[in-house]
């Protein structure tokens, strides 16, 4: 099913139109899971860094594609 579903996205251009991009929101999204998991709520890993800088470099190891900006917002 999940394969299907892959599929189906990956062929309406109206929902994207790069399927590495696509592929890494997946898998951004399975390993935001399993922080939240580990930590007990995504906020809880969020806020077990000292400084912004900390927090930046991380989630830039953990998640593909995430710049500065990005681990900010």
């Amino acid at each position: 099913m999940y394969e299907t579903a892959v599929d189906a996205l990956a062929d309406d251009k109206r929902v994207i139109l790069n399927l590495r991009k696509l592929q890494v929101i997946i898998d951004n999204s399975r390993r935001m899971i399993e922080l939240d998991d580990e930590f007990g709520s995504f906020q809880k890993y969020l806020r077990s860094y000292d400084s912004f800088w900390d927090l930046v470099k991380d989630p830039r190891k953990q998640f593909k594609f995430m710049g500065e900006m990005g681990c900010y917002y």
